[in-house]
């Protein structure tokens, strides 16, 4: 073997063992999370968005979570919109979005994608009247 296919032959090992150690997309991480879901305002009006808020706190572990929080109406599998964590001045992580929902009552729910340290979460259900 000449030094040049030598180096070629290692040089593809080293990236074959680093793509081997990376995370998968699939890993989940096995620690808990509270997830809570807010609305403002509360009760709402159909004629102004509402802001729904969406907070992950870890419940036995200081590493920050990390993804998104998804939001759903009642039972649909149909999204109103989701967004990233970022951080909050008291430790917690937190998402917002900003819907316009119709005159009703909605049963609203928040679900954490989980991430490598957690597992995937859902707050309980928050009834939201719109008028």
């Amino acid at each position: 073997m000449h030094r040049s296919q030598r180096m070629a032959l290692v040089g593809a090992m080293a990236i074959t063992a680093a793509l081997a150690l990376a995370p998968t997309a699939s890993a989940a991480g096995t620690g808990t999370t509270r997830v809570l879901i807010a609305t403002r305002p509360n009760p709402a009006l159909s004629t102004a968005p509402v802001a729904l808020y969406g907070r992950v706190k870890p419940t036995s572990s200081t590493t920050a979570p990390t993804g998104q929080v998804c939001f759903y109406d009642g039972t649909s599998t149909t999204t109103l919109g989701c967004g990233t964590l970022a951080a909050q001045a008291n430790g917690t992580m937190q998402t917002h979005i900003k819907v316009s929902l119709a005159k009703g009552t909605h049963a609203l729910v928040a679900k954490y994608s989980g991430d490598s340290h957690y597992a995937a979460n859902q707050s309980k259900v928050l009834l939201l009247t719109v008028s």
